[in-house]
């Protein structure tokens, strides 16, 4: 049977630091998230018998992040997501091997469509907590880091959603937004999620990278 070392020790094999387990009972039962995911983007309801949600993590230099050109931080983030996506399949291989079931939630890019939230995920799993830039923030990387899941009936260790805030609720993020579309509110501050796309495709248009000033300007994890 693999156990949550197994898990890990696979993920930090191919490069990604952060593992944790979420229940997938916790997408009902938490009131943040059952009250923003919809019934159909929650694990029970996209793969059948699915138990648990394995949540990897893969840091973003902080130096990346304020890369201004367009062609180095797309290679860059295409780079990052290839190898959440290796990690993902090797452990889901190793799962299937074991006589188990797993799906995997691919990558969210930039221009596919969101059929799951790993932010949500990586919140039940006890990896970070929403911040006021409605990013999941982690005590040691703060926003910059990226994340996968791969849903399976295993049974495995789970975690909690963490029991204290880690964003301070400094506001830089709110201020920092060029186009003043977060409107901070806990738990979850209300992000104008289309004028932020809009304005991250006219800053690609004249060759810039994505905006993520608000992810920039984060001192937490610094």
């Amino acid at each position: 049977m693999i156990s949550l070392e197994d898990l890990r020790n696979i993920a930090n094999d191919e490069g990604i630091p952060v593992l944790s387990v979420a229940s997938v009972s916790s997408w009902d039962s938490d009131t943040i998230v059952s009250r923003i995911v919809p019934t159909d983007m929650r694990p029970g309801n996209i793969m059948d018998g699915c138990k648990v949600a394995i949540v990897l993590g893969l840091p973003i230099g902080y130096a990346m992040e304020r890369i201004d050109g367009k062609r180095t931080y797309v290679e860059a983030y295409d780079i990052m997501n290839d190898m959440i996506d290796d990690a993902m399949e090797r452990i889901a291989g190793e799962i299937i091997d074991d006589g188990h079931n797993a799906v995997v939630i691919s990558r969210n890019r930039r221009d596919s469509k969101v059929i799951f939230s790993n932010r949500c995920a990586a919140y039940l799993a006890g990896i970070g907590t929403f911040g006021a830039n409605n990013s999941t923030i982690t005590e040691r990387y703060g926003p910059r880091i990226r994340f996968g899941t791969i849903l399976s009936d295993i049974d495995v260790e789970t975690s909690v959603p963490m029991d204290h805030q880690i964003c301070t609720g400094c506001m830089r993020c709110v201020r920092a937004c060029p186009q003043h579309l977060i409107t901070y509110a806990r738990p979850l501050s209300i992000i104008d999620v289309e004028g932020c796309a809009e304005y991250s495709k006219r800053s690609t248009a004249y060759g810039k990278s994505p905006c993520e000033r608000c992810i920039d300007v984060c001192p937490i994890g610094k």
